[in-house]
């Protein structure tokens, strides 16, 4: 995805609520984003510490929902490489790999 459409991916994912005033923002691994609350926009998107640069190529990896379901500026002629259903292909690595699960405490029933 040329870097020009990567920054309108952030754009479009984080939109601001203007019912509740909050921020919504899609999950992004890398990535690193200076938003300015007056203006409303976006001043600045970073990945891995450099900034994005229009014209180079950077390598999303996303779920089939993004892709399938309009969200935009992700399209299906985008996808290079494809591994099924996502929790299809969860399953299938779980059973390949096995899983070694244990509960962390980050959640507690109070």
């Amino acid at each position: 995805m040329p870097g020009a459409r990567l920054r309108e991916l952030v754009e479009t994912v984080f939109t601001p609520d203007d019912e509740h005033g909050r921020l919504w923002a899609g999950h992004f691994a890398g990535v690193e984003v200076a938003y300015d609350p007056e203006e409303g926009e976006i001043r600045e998107v970073r990945l891995d510490g450099e900034p994005v640069a229009p014209d180079a190529d950077y390598s999303v990896a996303t779920n089939a929902y993004a892709v399938e379901y309009g969200s935009e500026p992700i399209y299906p002629d985008d996808v290079v490489e494809s591994f099924g259903v996502q929790y299809e292909a969860i399953v299938e690595y779980a059973r390949e790999a096995g899983l070694d699960v244990e509960l962390d405490g980050r959640l507690r029933r109070v």
